[in-house]
């Protein structure tokens, strides 16, 4: 399925996620685009954008996985990136592309 049509099929009246306020709605396609790309071999933009849950900002896949790696790997515990499951998935996304 093509990026265009995922985002068209949240939007439809009638979907479960066309009645959620705008950043609900934002983080539904991104959960879905994120499906949709861990099921393909495809090659992962670092550049390209997506919305954090734990600090609730729009950031980069890079800054995701250098966070995740950094907080894990000297274990700052304090961090909001220490055992991500979210940055666990970029990590895992990254290494299978």
């Amino acid at each position: 399925m093509p990026h265009a049509d995922a985002g068209r099929l949240l939007d439809m009246p009638g979907s479960a996620q066309h009645n959620l306020p705008d950043a609900a709605r934002k983080a539904a396609w991104n959960r879905v685009m994120l499906r949709m790309a861990m099921n393909h071999k495809n090659q992962v933009r670092l550049d390209a954008p997506f919305l954090c849950k734990n600090s609730r900002l729009e950031i980069a896949v890079q800054k995701c996985l250098d966070q995740f790696v950094e907080a894990n790997a000297f274990s700052f515990k304090e961090s909001s990136c220490y055992k991500c499951p979210q940055g666990q998935r970029v990590r895992n996304l990254i290494a299978r592309s």
